[in-house]
């Protein structure tokens, strides 16, 4: 399971979709200009927030598995 400790932040904007495939081709192919890191890899986080939920998604191999740690 992932630490949070082992993560920084390296994005924080709006995407425009809560489809994680959608956001995996956009880093992937056209990366936002203020992006301050490499594109997704396995191993990257990527945090949804809508209102107060945020749902936390592991990149694997070959999929997306949601995971929960505390800060």
């Amino acid at each position: 399971m992932p630490q949070a400790a082992e993560y920084e932040l390296v994005y924080e904007g709006e995407t425009g979709s809560f489809d994680l495939e959608a956001i995996w081709d956009q880093f992937q192919w056209n990366p936002p200009k203020e992006l301050d890191g490499h594109t997704l890899s396995i191993s990257d986080i990527i945090v949804l927030t809508e209102g107060e939920i945020s749902r936390k998604f592991y990149v694997d191999l070959t999929s997306f598995k949601e995971i929960s740690f505390k800060q």
